[in-house]
């Protein structure tokens, strides 16, 4: 079988493609698969660009770093969800959100932690978008995501303060810049 555009780039990168070290137990980052995202998806991620090289990072009151995004409401769409959550968590709004991949997940766990999403397989989707808009509204209106600053860094830096714990978390930076630059010299 011969190999996908999306197989050459994810072999780039050791965490992602499973080569150094396990992203989570359970967890596999794969292609993006739209019956997949359309059926089982539960949470949605992005990585917003301000610019060719520079990107939004959001951090959490526990002083982690996280990609921007979260869990589906009920009766949501992946793509409602990363624009819904991209506005509460950095009060931007976005243009396309543009797949990059999935992590496929398998629980152990008796039940899903909200009755509304998909048990025991689910995925959460993982895309790119550009910022369209940034509003003077605070962001994180709810709260119940607990994020206490956002930051606009070059994807290279966003790299860096993931770190080796979230050290996937980086690569998918890298990865997103690499295939907009593809996707934007395509078009």
């Amino acid at each position: 079988m011969r190999p996908t555009l999306f197989d050459e780039f994810i072999a780039r990168y050791p965490t992602l493609s499973g080569k150094v070290g396990q992203l989570r137990p359970n967890v596999c980052f794969r292609e993006f698969d739209i019956d997949l995202a359309s059926t089982i998806c539960g949470s949605t991620y992005v990585i917003p660009f301000v610019s060719d090289s520079h990107c939004l990072v959001t951090r959490r009151s526990n002083g982690k770093w996280v990609l921007p995004g979260g869990t589906l409401d009920p009766g949501e769409t992946w793509e409602e969800a990363g624009r819904r959550e991209l506005k509460e968590e950095t009060g931007c709004t976005l243009g396309d959100l543009i797949p990059i991949g999935m992590y496929y997940c398998v629980s152990h766990r008796d039940r899903s932690r909200l009755s509304h999403l998909p048990h025991p397989e689910h995925v959460r989707v993982v895309s790119w978008a550009n910022v369209i808009q940034n509003t003077a509204e605070r962001f994180d209106p709810d709260s119940s995501s607990r994020i206490v600053e956002v930051w606009t860094v070059h994807f290279k830096r966003a790299a860096e303060l993931f770190g080796p714990e979230a050290a996937d978390f980086g690569e998918l930076y890298q990865f997103a810049h690499i295939l907009r630059l593809s996707q934007c010299s395509s078009s």
